[in-house]
């Protein structure tokens, strides 16, 4: 049902099952982990409602020195949003959720992991509960900065293509089935774009 994926690893497809609704992947050395994406197969959807909430369990180790899981948040999957890829940042228990397996999985241990995994879960959960869920701080900021980049780089590419054929009126030919555009008109549609990505990078969906 579902699927996890580590930039650099092979992809992980069976997810060990303890509870009905309750499903967990274990990542061996977790000091090269920084971006997952974890995926519905397609095998078999959630019920209608419902989704997957998405929860990152480090180590002890990791975080404060004690044997404690410090869980956080990511995210959810649904059927009308199978993928999500998250950037993964340490946390420490103090500033981590309560355990969201419950007593299913009070450590590390009671799973096939070594003290330094870090548990990746999956609770089946209605969907009116996880749009109110909170991700952690940070967990976002792949998709966010990728889409910034792309857009950076399409908009410089367009300005590009579109200066090279800029002709000063000395060198213009008449040509009457074409239409011109003056290239200050293209500087200042290409600074104001720009300007409205650094201030909001989803400011194209207003």
């Amino acid at each position: 049902m579902f699927g996890l994926i580590v930039p650099g690893r092979l992809v992980q497809g069976s997810p060990q099952q303890v509870a009905d609704t309750q499903f967990l992947f274990v990542l061996e050395s977790p000091d090269s982990v920084r971006h997952l994406v974890v995926f519905m197969t397609g095998e078999v959807p959630f019920s209608d409602g419902f989704g997957g909430g998405i929860y990152l369990g480090w180590p002890g180790s990791a975080a404060t020195g004690s044997s404690e899981v410090a869980w956080q948040y990511l995210g959810f999957i649904a059927n009308d949003k199978p993928s999500a890829i998250f950037k993964v940042t340490p946390v420490k228990a103090s500033e981590g959720i309560t355990n969201p397996f419950g007593s299913l999985l009070p450590t590390a241990a009671s799973l096939t992991a070594s003290a330094a995994a870090v548990q990746v879960g999956i609770v089946v959960t209605p969907l009116s509960q996880l749009e109110q869920e909170t991700p952690a701080t940070g967990s976002q900021a792949s998709t966010a900065d990728t889409m910034v980049a792309f857009s950076r780089k399409m908009v410089e590419s367009c300005y590009n293509y579109a200066t090279s054929f800029a002709l000063t009126q000395a060198e213009m030919t008449p040509q009457p089935s074409e239409t011109f555009v003056p290239a200050s008109a293209l500087q200042k549609w290409y600074e104001n774009f720009l300007r409205k990505l650094q201030l909001n990078p989803n400011f194209w969906k207003a």
